[in-house]
Order: C-alpha cells, then sequence, then structure tokens
C-alpha cells in the first residue's frame, strides 16, 4: 500500500466483470425499484375466450403502507380488468396489449398515491378444458392464483 490515497464516490457493482449495454438499464430499474418498490400483476387467461378466469393476482412489498394495502390494491386491480377488457376488445397482439396496460396502470397509480412503481404485468394462460380432465391435483397446485381469503387466511 502506498502513501497515495485517492478519494472515490459510491460505486455501484451489478456483478458484470465488464460494463455491458444493459448496463445503464439495470442501474435505472434498481433506482426505480429503491425509490417507487415493484408490483406485479398476473392475468388468468382462458386460452380459447381470452377472457380473465378468476380474479387478477397482485403483489407488492413495501409499496403502501400496511392499513392502505387493502383499497390501492383493489383499487389497482378493478382499473387492470376494465383495461384488459377494453384492449381485449380491440384483438391487440399480446405484446402490445401488455404494454399499453402497463402504462395505463403508471399513469393511474401516479395519480392515486403520487409515484409509478415497477410495473410487472403478466399473462398465464390457463387451459379450462383440461381441468376437469380427471388429472390428480395436489393441494399446493390447487392453491396457485387464489388470493388469501379463497386459501382460508383471515385478516
Amino acid at each position: 500500500v502506498g502513501e497515495e490515497q485517492l478519494k472515490l464516490d459510491t460505486v455501484l457493482i451489478d456483478g458484470k466483470w465488464q460494463w455491458h449495454l444493459s448496463g445503464e438499464y439495470v442501474i435505472k430499474a434498481r433506482h426505480i425499484m429503491a425509490k417507487n418498490w415493484v408490483i406485479s400483476l398476473i392475468f388468468k387467461i382462458d386460452t380459447k375466450s381470452n377472457e380473465l378466469v378468476g380474479n387478477i393476482q397482485i403483489e407488492s412489498r413495501w409499496f403502501v403502507y400496511s392499513s392502505e394495502v387493502k383499497t390501492i390494491h383493489t383499487q389497482i386491480v378493478e382499473f387492470a380488468r376494465a383495461k384488459y377488457n377494453e384492449k381485449q376488445k380491440k384483438r391487440m397482439e399480446i405484446k402490445e396489449n401488455l404494454r399499453q396496460i402497463k402504462d395505463d396502470l403508471g399513469e393511474y397509480i401516479n395519480k392515486i398515491i403520487g409515484r409509478v412503481p415497477m410495473l410487472l404485468p403478466m399473462y398465464v394462460y390457463i387451459n379450462r378444458e383440461a381441468q376437469g380432465s380427471g388429472v390428480d391435483v395436489t393441494h399446493d397446485e390447487s392453491v396457485v392464483g387464489m388470493t388469501l381469503e379463497e386459501q382460508g387466511y383471515k385478516d
């Protein structure tokens, strides 16, 4: 160790040994997640009719105060359902549909809480015809996509 010292600013390490083109994107995404958190929405869609099956599942952590979660999540899910149904009538490509729903959700969430989290909308396709096909399903598999209330949890 020499006598010279360097004064350095904070360094963010992204896990790569070389800077990569995606590095700027990763840093921007981490900034959004740290400042505004993340919300994922899972849309369960019938493979034949493209209609929503059951509730849209929403997951977030530390997004709003626990006293606000139920109200705000309900508002977001209702808005997402309405937007999905609106976009579905236009028979758009899936990628474009997801992009527009994500943009619309961002604007809506910004209106109700004043910030835009990282949004991760996902489509899961369900073949309803296979449900009555006699395939054995474990309890763990049967609760996938259910709300906590549907699984038997109480507030």
